[in-house]
């Protein structure tokens, strides 16, 4: 439950960034969730790169429907986190 938690923040903290910066690139919105993962202090790696799958996951449906709401974006990103996680485990 914590890593999905951790998982909608760093949707949220990518989402508020694009949502603020529309031209911004994907590497100033990891910047900035990597940023968010450092102050809230996150030590557990699989969290860290749960967290990171999620805002590049919020990044990608951002680009392909930047008409959405904040709401429709999140709601997006949590009816995917079981698809994210399968595939950040996956990847390790």
């Amino acid at each position: 439950m914590e890593k999905k938690i951790k998982m909608m923040a760093a949707s949220s903290v990518a989402l508020q960034y694009l949502m603020s910066h529309q031209n911004s690139t994907d590497e100033e919105v990891m910047q900035d969730v990597a940023n968010f993962i450092m102050e809230e202090n996150i030590k557990d790696d699989e969290i860290k790169f749960a967290m990171i799958a999620a805002a590049t996951e919020t990044y990608n449906i951002f680009m392909n429907s930047p008409k959405m709401t904040e709401k429709e974006y999140l709601k997006i990103v949590m009816e995917n986190i079981p698809k994210i996680i399968n595939n950040s485990i996956d990847q390790e």
